[in-house]
């Protein structure tokens, strides 16, 4: 139910348009809307962060803006991984999948120390106010989801290609039903 409602959506951003389509796709390009998400409230959070309480040292800023430009490309692969068959984007499934599960550890740690839990002063400062709760929007709501969704979807394009093998995994959509989804 869910993927037949988004699936319009996706489509119109020109997300999802493999020429088998899987639930393996779908998760990916969802990670890309999330991925979109979490850059957009990241500047923000950026802007926050270094009006509130300034940039806050060299490496707490190049460990920030390191995870951030990382996420900025990997939604663009996971763009193109959304729109392509799986056995064609194999080697970029391949990176989406080391990425997201380095990235989704470090998300971990981050969402800890984001909400006291782990002190680590030399990486973190916890935030307060407007900081903290920029920071629970772009790292923890999207930045997680982010990495998560690509995580799964990368998984699946990997490790269960379904669309070379078009069992029921393929959710029923092909590129020629593409004409068939009213947008």
């Amino acid at each position: 139910m869910f993927e037949e409602h988004c699936l319009p959506m996706l489509r119109k951003y020109n997300l999802c348009k493999p020429p088998v389509f899987t639930t393996g796709h779908f998760t990916i390009g969802i990670a890309v809307v999330l991925g979109s998400l979490f850059v957009f409230t990241h500047i923000i959070t950026i802007a926050i962060t270094s009006i509130v309480t300034g940039w806050g040292g060299f490496g707490p800023l190049s460990m920030d803006l390191s995870g951030f430009f990382a996420g900025l490309g990997f939604v663009f692969i996971c763009r193109t991984s959304s729109n392509t068959d799986s056995v064609e984007n194999y080697e970029k499934n391949k990176w989406i999948f080391v990425w997201s599960s380095i990235t989704l550890c470090v998300r971990v740690l981050d969402t800890l120390m984001i909400l006291g839990i782990v002190n680590i002063p030399a990486i973190y400062v916890h935030p307060e106010g407007a900081v903290f709760w920029s920071n629970v929007v772009s790292e923890i709501i999207f930045g997680f989801s982010y990495a998560l969704f690509a995580l799964i979807g990368s998984s699946m394009l990997l490790f269960n290609p379904s669309d070379e093998n078009d069992d029921e995994n393929t959710m029923g959509y092909s590129k020629m039903d593409e004409q068939d989804v009213e947008l």
